[in-house]
């Protein structure tokens, strides 16, 4: 990792990467413990942290850039290695709106899988 990492912020040229994993790739190794996603849900419960009472919303999740990517590498690995799905293959994704459909999104992009979001089911 870079000493200076806002000096390695400076020389981060994106118009240098094919696509938005190696941009995050890059990114992890310059700040791989930096907040990257959160999800916010509008269920306010006083005991999750981040708890954001002003906007009756909370954080429900955080992930950093390392777990993040940690999180993507190891379902790419499972999707290519463990379910024997080939790269060009479609997958559908049927999640609700939370943290997993955008690890199961970029997991797909990882492996050269073909991702198909479809929405979740309502529970009504």
């Amino acid at each position: 990792m870079p000493k200076n990492t806002s000096a390695a912020k400076r020389q981060f040229d994106p118009t240098k990467y094919n696509n938005i994993v190696e941009v995050l790739i890059a990114w992890e190794k310059i700040q791989p413990n930096k907040h990257l996603y959160g999800f916010i849900e509008s269920d306010v419960d006083a005991t999750q942290p981040f708890n954001i009472q002003e906007l009756g919303v909370s954080i429900s999740e955080q992930l950093s850039y390392n777990l993040f990517l940690t999180k993507v590498k190891l379902i790419s690995y499972h999707l290519l290695h463990v379910w024997k799905i080939i790269p060009g293959d479609r997958v559908i994704l049927c999640f609700p709106p939370s943290t997993d459909f955008l690890v199961g999104f970029l997991s797909c992009l990882w492996s050269g899988i073909i991702a198909v979001p479809i929405p979740a089911p309502r529970p009504d």
